[in-house]
């Protein structure tokens, strides 16, 4: 901050060296020496800010390369353009008593302080950097997950190749299991036909069979999934029943018996979320729930809504082995099945049947071929393996690169290619990433020899570089999304603080011209009514909100609005931005009451005192969101993008708002007019209270499904 402070100053600085020069100077009055005095004064400023850039350059070089860089370009160009030589020599002119000439020589001189200017100033703003840093790092994440799951899919298939037996020994006894868990579904669509006609109580005793036969399958795709790479299957965790003698005995233990995995029961436990179990999934990142938060770049489905019903989605980070896709997509269709045969809906029942049978078959499609693949692979099939890995460490290298010339820049290099250009700043994951393109190499060496163990080894080691390479990656980009919602929550706080000011003149206007109706009998003059119509826009007006300087000019009701979007954007709040909305829904009603109304009464009036407690509670929410973020120190780790308000602020701001919506039916009940129905404005305001309440009830719905935070 204190470097960026001196930048400043010396900005400054070289603006005044720019506007003494420039400045039309008085008539000589019988001497050369006074405006040749103020000449060398000019000089001699530019002499000392010119020390100054230097110093401020070493002090910048090791914490801000690019600023040093810029501070050397421009004293470059000073030298460049000859600053301090003619200004000496204008200075001479002046003595001389040549205006002309010297005047001549002054307007160049300051059109060319000008181009220092701009140099100096011509950076990107803090905001600007973060953005492309974050875009980068995420596409460099985007790109090594891709590089992984290539790698993956090379390594198994380096292991099939180095144990044809082993590999054949495994798709076998899959096979089998398959083959039976076939068979048991054609029994039950028999079944389910022949019960149809008994309605629920007959098709409720096959949902049992069904349920069993859908745990054989489950087992088997857990197999699957574990043998390609993964630490547990899609459906671990769910009780599952052993597959008795759908494994054959013969299959041997190192081969990954699928009967086996049937006995892991309650093992890390996600249940019905159908799929959190599987490693590389994504997850969901914070949306808004019902206000259709954004997803992702950095998106799949809200936290906040219910969860979905399709099958577990195979982890980004590996290719899919044979027979995982159809079989996940068969589970699906047999939990369905089960739950229409305990609904008695023996039609759909026996179409979700056929379905998990068609999607079995093609499953057990898929394992015969690949074991034929794997029996017929010739020996120029290591030689093809070897091609891949280096297409694979080609890409590596490429990631590498772009790494290397992102931190030469960062560090005020010139670029730099090849391996060892280097002398720029180090990037987050670009050694681990030069180390797995070595790593790459030495299997694609590997392979040609013919030596699978060898390759295999370097294709793990490789794997778990890049995988290292990940973690530093999403640190750097925790740590980011880490100042980005610090600098939200300080604009959010400075808005709402905008807003309260004006929100608190705006009700003190109000109660005076209720005032003042009071005083003169219940009516008010033209040119108070033009006064409630104008409070009453300043409240509701929506209007130029694009942008942060046009905020300026929008009413109350457009810059909660513009506060709105930027929670939007962020995504990761749930009760927040329904608080935020409410609010600006709040100060289109009250603007209505006013301007369209002309109601001034104590119901406007609490409304408005309602609007003030909103916007002291969202600050003291955004108040203690900051003190927790900086004093956790950055990064999140672990658990995904943490949300721009923790759990225990939302939880505040949701009670908060029940108790509005309980004061505010306490306020309609005290403007009810004794012995006298409500009017059509009172009635409206009994429906969006009702609304307010339902609200709150989703919110509540919502907060209990998000993943706890701190």
């Amino acid at each position: 901050m204190t470097l960026r402070i001196t930048t400043s100053v010396i900005v400054v600085g070289l603006l005044c060296v720019a506007l003494v020069g420039g400045q039309e100077q008085p008539p000589a009055t019988g001497g050369a020496t006074p405006l040749g005095i103020r000449q060398q004064r000019v000089e001699r400023m530019m002499e000392d800010l010119e020390r100054k850039f230097k110093s401020l350059k070493l002090a910048l070089q090791q914490n801000e390369p690019e600023r040093a860089a810029r501070l050397q370009q421009t004293l470059n160009k000073a030298k460049e353009l000859l600053i301090q030589k003619r200004m000496s020599d204008i200075t001479k002119l002046l003595d001389q008593t040549q205006l002309d000439t010297a005047t001549d020589g002054q307007k160049a001189l300051l059109a060319d302080i000008r181009v220092l200017l701009e140099l100096l100033l011509d950076e990107k703003s803090d905001k600007d950097k973060i953005r492309e840093e974050f875009e980068r790092l995420s596409q460099w994440k985007a790109d090594i997950e891709n590089v992984i799951k290539l790698e993956r899919g090379e390594k198994r298939e380096t292991d099939k190749l180095s144990n044809k037996e082993k590999a054949q020994a495994a798709l076998e006894a899959k096979i089998k299991a398959l083959e039976n868990v076939i068979a048991q579904e054609k029994g039950i669509i028999g079944s389910t036909q022949s019960a149809r006609a008994e309605g629920i109580q007959g098709l409720g005793k096959i949902a049992g069979e069904q349920e069993g036969t859908r745990k054989k399958t489950e087992a088997i795709a857990n197999q699957i999934a574990k043998e390609g790479g993964d630490e547990k299957g899609p459906f671990e965790g769910e009780p599952q029943k052993p597959m008795g003698d759908a494994a054959p005995a013969a299959a041997p233990p190192q081969s990954g018996n699928p009967a086996a995995s049937g006995s892991k029961d309650g093992e890390g436990a996600k249940g019905s979320k159908g799929g959190e179990g599987a490693k590389g999934g994504e997850g969901a990142k914070g949306g808004q729930g019902s206000k259709g938060g954004e997803g992702s770049p950095m998106s799949p489905s809200s936290p906040m809504s219910p969860m979905p019903t399709a099958a577990p989605p195979t982890p980004p980070n590996r290719p899919a082995e044979p027979g995982e896709r159809p079989l996940t997509q068969a589970v699906e269709n047999q939990k369905q099945a089960e739950k229409n045969l305990q609904e008695g809906k023996g039609k759909n029942a026996q179409q979700d049947e056929e379905n998990a049978l068609a999607n079995l078959q093609k499953a057990l499609n898929e394992l015969k071929n690949e074991q034929q693949r794997i029996a017929s692979l010739p020996p120029e099939a290591f030689d093809k393996l070897a091609k891949k890995q280096d297409d694979i460490a080609n890409q590596t290298a490429q990631i590498e690169q772009k790494m290397q010339e992102a931190g030469a820049k960062a560090g005020g290099g010139q670029g730099g290619g090849g391996q060892g250009g280097g002398g720029g700043k180090p990037q987050p994951g670009q050694q681990k990433v030069q180390q797995a393109q070595k790593s790459m190499q030495q299997a694609s060496g590997g392979l040609r020899k013919q030596d699978p163990a060898d390759a295999n080894r370097q294709q793990g080691k490789a794997i778990k570089e890049l995988e290292e390479a990940l973690r530093e990656i999403e640190e750097r980009l925790a740590q980011l999304r880490e100042e980005t919602q610090l600098e939200k929550l300080a604009r959010l706080e400075a808005r709402f603080r905008e807003m309260l000011a004006i929100q608190q003149r705006l009700t003190v206007q109000t109660a005076l011209l209720e005032k003042k109706r009071a005083e003169s009998g219940g009516t008010l003059s033209r040119a108070d009514r033009n006064a409630v119509r104008a409070i009453g826009d300043d409240e509701r007006r929506m209007e130029a909100i694009r942008s942060e300087t046009e905020a300026k000019d929008a009413g109350l009701a457009g810059k909660a609005h513009q506060a709105l979007e930027i929670i939007l954007d962020d995504g990761t709040s749930v009760v927040f931005p329904d608080v935020v909305e409410q609010l600006r829904d709040d100060l289109i009603n009250v603007g209505g009451l006013l301007a369209d109304n002309m109601r001034t009464d104590s119901y406007t009036a609490s409304m408005q005192k309602e609007i003030e407690t909103t916007l002291e509670e969202l600050i003291e929410a955004l108040q203690q969101a900051q003190k927790q973020k900086e004093g956790m120190g950055g990064g999140g780790g672990g658990g995904g993008e943490p949300p721009l308000l923790p759990n225990s602020a939302e939880l505040k701001l949701l009670r908060a708002a029940q108790l509005r919506v309980n004061r505010r039916t306490v306020a309609l009940e005290q403007a009810r007019p004794k012995n006298a129905p409500l009017d059509d404005v009172l009635k409206g305001e009994t429906h969006k209270i009702a609304e307010r309440q339902a609200e709150i009830g989703e919110m509540t719905i919502r907060i209990l499904e998000r993943k706890p935070t701190q």
